[in-house]
């Protein structure tokens, strides 16, 4: 739905939002959407406006659900476990996407790799998903896709 919003955290955390009613009545000062945890920071927010969602961690581990499996909520809120991860990761990389899209991920050390969606498995939530770079090269970002 091109009027929804994805929000996700560094600790693999996140919802969906109706951005209309959401982000029409806003303060002077601005208006919170998002309840963090303390140690967690918001990553990023995405428009959900494709059927599934990749998730990929730090320590090169993948996910992919389908983006209603992700819950539309009325307001700020801290949202459901999108990627189960240990303390030594977090999530780095979200992107709202089609099975025929691909995404290029941006590897430690200048390299970069790019996964075509239809090669991953479309599973559940909060799980810690599949490793997709076997040398150890962290995933620092997404270049597209």
């Amino acid at each position: 739905n091109p009027s929804e919003l994805f929000f996700y955290t560094r600790n693999g955390f996140g919802f969906r939002l109706e951005a209309g009613e959401n982000l029409a009545d806003t303060k002077k000062s601005g208006k919170k959407l998002v309840k963090v945890s303390k140690g967690d920071a918001l990553c990023g927010v995405e428009m959900a406006d494709k059927k599934l969602l990749v998730l990929g961690s730090k320590e090169d581990y993948v996910i992919s659900v389908l983006l209603s499996e992700i819950p539309l909520l009325g307001g700020a809120a801290k949202g459901v476990i999108l990627q189960k991860l240990p303390k030594e990761d977090e999530l780095v990389v979200a992107a709202v996407v089609d099975k025929q899209d691909k995404i290029e991920v941006l590897l430690d050390k200048g390299k970069s790799k790019e996964i075509p969606v239809s090669s991953l498995t479309i599973g559940a939530r909060a799980k810690r998903g599949l490793k997709i770079v076997k040398r150890n090269l962290p995933v620092i970002g997404r270049l597209r896709g």
